[in-house]
């Protein structure tokens, strides 16, 4: 079979042409790359805290509850506010909360409870 030709041979990657997408893309795949590592590191401190892995899935279910819980309101949300100041605020409210569980870590002052309050995937 013949490759398509004309512009529907680029529509894979048409969207990367206009410069607003390619910078959301970035700062997408930089935030997301720093909720994996957070993830991974929230679980292993509370390993070390507890060393219960029961702990460790309440944590993680405690994390993703937001996102099960409001996920529908969520929706209608955006479909009635200005979505580029409401990421911009999401995103403002993650690095809060980093930098909050940074300091209280750095302070050895972090505890289960502080972790299951602020660590959230999903501030919505």
């Amino acid at each position: 079979m013949p490759a398509p030709s004309g512009r529907a041979g680029k529509l894979p990657l048409g969207a990367l042409r206009h410069r607003n997408f390619r910078l959301f893309s970035i700062g997408q795949f930089i935030s997301l790359s720093g909720t994996w590592m957070q993830q991974v590191a929230v679980a292993w401190m509370v390993l070390q805290l507890t060393d219960s892995a029961f702990s460790v899935g309440l944590v993680t279910t405690l994390g993703g509850l937001p996102m099960a819980m409001f996920t529908l309101y969520a929706g209608v949300l955006a479909d009635r506010i200005d979505k580029r100041r409401f990421l911009l605020l999401i995103q403002s409210l993650m690095l809060v909360v980093a930098a909050t569980l940074a300091a209280l870590t750095l302070a050895d002052a972090i505890t289960l409870t502080w972790i299951m309050v602020l660590d959230r995937k999903s501030v919505v």
